[in-house]
């Protein structure tokens, strides 16, 4: 056998060995589980290695299929300069002069850079193309002012923000009149981005969601728009003094709050050079944006009238938000299981102490009125937590989990929020009640998950995706201290659903969707609720602030042993709707879920 077979077979026994002994410990669909985030994972680094070809190959085909439009909105592309690399300058320069699309001008503003080359680059191209202004400001402001000197004489309709040393793709600026064209509507356009590494090569893609409102407290994820309507940034100030590095964040947050509409262009339009000096090289680069960022998310949520404080995340700019909880709440904790009410009690030992600030808190826990060996559950409410506000009820009926956890819910009189908790769920910081309880009685929210881990440290869940006719975890297998892409396994966010082994709903929102559809009796009737939620008009959100700890695979881990032939029918006719497209709320990182290179004819 040729060395290169022998080393697949050896990896091939290897692995077989390893989702055997899952199997084994934590059940087929556990070792489905890591058997596929395997796969996903080895064919995204194949796809990264590749991304130089993937590029070219995508931008091939859009410039051959790409239609000219007769009148379209004008672009104002403005580039604050300050001592850039001359070369990088002129490169930046002719990114805008090579546009396929026409109805641009371009805004060079020099924040009194000093340096005679940069301002003869600057004159010549001004001189060159009647559509290039230069413009030298008196002393040096930062580059949040001069964004703004380059904004006050912008004529476009929207205005487009490009580094001095960055670089637009050819078809940036028709993409995006395009993309407006189709919807008139939209005020904030923002793109696919990739960076420019220190060997020329292009690398490191960023793919973004189509939306994510939370998302966008926790990192700035819509960084280098592509089109911002110049009259609406004008009418809220402009950019602002005393955000330099987070200037486009700060605008980004107070246009959300004046409720603009955001818009994703999903390709990748702008190629950021990664330097020593640039945050696309170093995120440590420039350690006083990381402050200005947190101060505009600070702000932004003062506007909204969110009580909350914010703290550095663990990867530079990113921010956590901390919720302040309701000075008085109503929280009803239900549970459906077979266990013994005594350690439900004791895995929820955390977040039922009476002295909770505010939160009043009742356990419900539902018992099948026989088990499946035929034996009747303990009924009985255990002494050790007598101090405790709880009840417990029967549920008479074919098996049914969302049908138990209904009637868990129809005794809840008088709570503000419902919070379903599976019976291997242990809670162990009880900041996460606040934390989750202050997210979810925000206006607009409806449901409010929290990141699972296993014991060993990895995660179980991170919220749900719905793509391409399929639902899964997102970021299993990942362990907690993987920062991943954009560390998003540990940033709030909104998602497409979230796991009803621990997820918080609003008892209105709830009852306004009659509850969890029975109809999916045991594995996808979180994801059907979830889905209705957001046909309410309400979020649903993932917030790992505060993990929790998760003993077994989670439910749709083991749809392959506990769904009926019924569901399985029934969430494919859900999943049409899904066949063929990424996941609005998902930041596709992972390259899989992109799709593939397109082969060259030979």
């Amino acid at each position: 056998m040729p060395n290169q077979l022998r080393w697949y077979a050896k990896r091939l026994v290897e692995l077989m060995r390893l989702l055997l002994r899952t199997a084994r410990q934590q059940g087929v669909g556990a070792a489905l589980e890591q058997g596929t985030s395997m796969v996903r994972s080895r064919k995204a680094k194949q796809l990264l290695r590749d991304y130089p070809r993937w590029f070219n190959n995508h931008l091939a085909l859009r410039l051959a299929s790409a239609r000219s439009l007769e009148t379209g909105p004008t672009f104002s592309v403005i580039v604050p300069v300050f001592r850039p690399v001359v070369d990088q300058l002129r490169s930046c320069i002719e990114s805008v002069r090579s546009q396929t699309y026409d109805r641009w001008e371009l805004l060079l503003v020099d924040d009194h850079s000093g340096d005679a080359r940069v301002t003869a680059v600057l004159a010549k191209a001004a001189d060159d193309d009647p559509r290039i202004t230069h413009i030298t400001l008196p002393e040096n402001q930062g580059i949040a002012m001069a964004t703004q000197a380059g904004l006050e004489i912008a004529s476009g309709d929207f205005a487009c923000f490009l580094d001095h040393d960055d670089l637009l793709t050819t078809d940036a600026l028709a993409l995006a009149a395009g993309r407006v064209h189709e919807d008139p509507s939209i005020d904030f356009l923002y793109g696919d981005e990739d960076k420019i590494l220190p060997n020329g090569k292009l690398g490191e893609p960023s793919f973004r969601p189509d939306r994510n409102e939370d998302l966008l407290l926790a990192y700035n994820f819509v960084s280098h728009p592509i089109a911002v309507r110049t009259a609406l940034i004008r009418s809220i100030g402009g950019i602002r003094a005393g955000f330099d590095g987070s200037q486009d964040h700060d605008l980004a947050l107070r246009l959300a709050d004046n409720r603009a509409k955001f818009a994703h262009l999903p390709a990748i339009v702008y190629h950021w050079r990664a330097s020593p000096v640039s945050a696309a090289g170093s995120l440590h680069a420039k350690p006083y944006a990381f402050d200005s960022g947190r101060r505009a998310v600070e702000e932004s949520l003062q506007r909204r009238g969110i009580s909350a404080t914010v703290r550095l995340g663990r990867v530079p700019g990113h921010y956590e938000v901390l919720f302040n909880p309701p000075e008085q709440a109503n929280l009803a904790i239900i549970v459906s299981s077979t266990q013994s009410p005594k350690k439900i009690l004791d895995n929820l030992r955390y977040v039922i102490d009476p002295d909770l600030r505010g939160l009043k808190i009742k356990v419900l826990i539902v018992q099948p009125a026989w088990r499946k060996d035929g034996s009747r559950p303990k009924s009985k409410w255990p002494q050790a937590w007598h101090q405790v506000d709880g009840e417990i009820l029967t549920y008479v009926g074919w098996p049914n989990t969302a049908a138990a956890l209904n009637r868990g819910a129809s005794q809840a009189e008088g709570a503000d929020a419902l919070l379903f908790v599976e019976d291997d769920v242990r809670i162990v910081n009880p900041r996460v009640l606040q934390q989750l309880l202050g997210g979810l009685l925000r206006h607009e929210v409806g449901v409010v998950g929290a990141l699972e881990l296993a014991s060993d440290n990895t995660i179980r869940q991170s919220g749900i995706i719905v793509h391409d006719g399929k639902i899964d975890y997102a970021y299993p297998g990942e362990s907690l201290d993987h920062t991943g892409h954009h560390d998003l396994s540990r940033r709030m966010r909104n998602v497409s659903a979230v796991s009803a082994s621990f997820l918080m709903t609003k008892r209105e929102s709830f009852l306004a969707v009659g509850g969890f559809p029975e109809e999916f009796p045991n594995v996808y009737f979180d994801v059907i609720y979830c889905d209705r939620i957001l046909r309410l008009g309400q979020r649903v959100v993932v917030d790992p602030t505060f993990p929790v700890l998760k003993a077994g695979a989670g439910r749709l881990a083991r749809a392959v042993e506990e769904a009926s032939d019924y569901e399985r029918i029934a969430i494919a006719g859900f999943l049409v709707d899904a066949a063929g497209r990424p996941d609005p709320f998902f930041a596709h990182g992972d390259l899989a879920l992109i799709p593939p290179t397109p082969r060259r004819e030979r």
